[in-house]
Formats: C-alpha cells, sequence, structure tokens
C-alpha cells in the first residue's frame, strides 16, 4: 500500500470503501495491528498525548465464528463480566429476542449452522458490541445477509450506542456511506479521495462514478 495518510478524529464514524481487492482489508488490519508495518508508522492518541501499542479494538470479522452453544453464552465469550442487563441490552439491540427465546436452552450448532445468515450476523455484532471497553470498533460489512431495511434500523442502533466511539466501517457497496462523517476511497492500494459524503459527490470523482454506477446516485444523507 501507498500513498496512505489520514487522521481519525475522536467519536468518527468512519467508511473506507473501494473495489474489491482494492486493499480496504489489509488498511483496517494494519490499524487493528494485526499486520506488521514495512515503512510509516500508526499512531494513537488519547486526550492528545500519544499512546504506546495498539489500543483495545473490537473487530468484526466478514467471516465470524459462533461456538455451539447458547445465544447469550456466546455473547458472554467476548465479555465475561457483562450482567444479565447488559446481555438482555444487547439482545434486544441487535434485534435477538425473538431468537434468544427460541435459544434460551438450546444450542445454535457448530458456527451457528441452525442459523440465518442474517441471524448469525446479529449475534456476531451483539459480540463485538460487548467489549464495552474498546476505543475502536471495526465492521466489515457490518450489513452483508440483512435486508436493506433491517440494516438501516441495525446500522442506526449502532451509531448510537457508540457515538462517543470510533468505528471504522469497511463498504463494499455503498450503502448508507451518506451518513459517514468520513469517507476514505481506496484503489490499487491508494487513497484516491477523502472527505465527507457532500463533499466527494460535490468533487464528481471517483467516489461518485462508484456511486452512479452502484444506482445509489439518489441516496439522500440518512438521518443517523
Amino acid at each position: 500500500m501507498s500513498n496512505i495518510n489520514f487522521e481519525v478524529p475522536p467519536s468518527c464514524k468512519l467508511a473506507i470503501v473501494g473495489d474489491t481487492g482494492s486493499g480496504k482489508s489489509t488498511l483496517v488490519k494494519l490499524i487493528a495491528g494485526l499486520y506488521p508495518i514495512s515503512t510509516g508508522e500508526i499512531a494513537y492518541y488519547y486526550k492528545n498525548h500519544r499512546k504506546e501499542g495498539v489500543p483495545k479494538i473490537s473487530y468484526l470479522l466478514q467471516d465470524g465464528y459462533l461456538f455451539d452453544t447458547s445465544i447469550k453464552n456466546n455473547i458472554k465469550i467476548f465479555n465475561e463480566k457483562l450482567s444479565e442487563e447488559e446481555v438482555e441490552h444487547l439482545i434486544e439491540l441487535c434485534g435477538l429476542k425473538n431468537l434468544n427465546k427460541a435459544y434460551t436452552e438450546e444450542t445454535i450448532g457448530e458456527n451457528g449452522k441452525y442459523l440465518s445468515g442474517g441471524e448469525k450476523r446479529r449475534v456476531e455484532l451483539a459480540r463485538v458490541l460487548a467489549n464495552k471497553d474498546a476505543s475502536i470498533y471495526i465492521f466489515d460489512e457490518l450489513t452483508s445477509s440483512l435486508d436493506k431495511n433491517t440494516a438501516r434500523v441495525l446500522l442506526n442502533k449502532v451509531l448510537k450506542e457508540l457515538n462517543n466511539k470510533i468505528c471504522i466501517f469497511i463498504k463494499h457497496n455503498l450503502e448508507f456511506t451518506e451518513g459517514m462523517d468520513l469517507i476514505i476511497v481506496i484503489k490499487d492500494g491508494r487513497i484516491v479521495e477523502l472527505g465527507s459524503y457532500e463533499e466527494l459527490m460535490n468533487k464528481k470523482g471517483y467516489y461518485h462514478m462508484l456511486m452512479l454506477s452502484s444506482g445509489q446516485e439518489k441516496v439522500h444523507k440518512a438521518d443517523f
């Protein structure tokens, strides 16, 4: 990767977009400390003071894994200190209330084989949100396997829940990027554009072209 230079302010909601293979996931794994950096550096700050090492990050993988136990146990695996009320809150937030009733005493199967794709995704999300002490939350295709209306409702809830946290969304399509504070557009391992939705649309550059080609040029800013 090259030409990577940007700053993420506190509480920023950032979308990283680009074509398949453009380098989105690589960039995020560098931020999360999962890949070594050969040149340059990534600096983390807390209240204007530089912090050593990588801060606590909660990462929703594109292909997560669920354990063969109950939904509540799957959530608490990520934070055993959660109270019953906190677990119930996450179940409600992620739209899992009815599903949890069905699997209160039952297991969901190895890797959630008894659940639909959308149900699995919501359980994975609840686990990521269980990491309440994380400074940064990364979501690789948060809305995959969800219908558009469900995805928008869920994204609204997540943004409100994590209002004071840095959130990074990897997007393979451009749905809902109009609600982000900052959008980074990646192409061939380089940042080709960076700005708000309005700035990038007015620029009529690569992001604008991607919006046109995806048929989403008439989207309006969401009520996030």
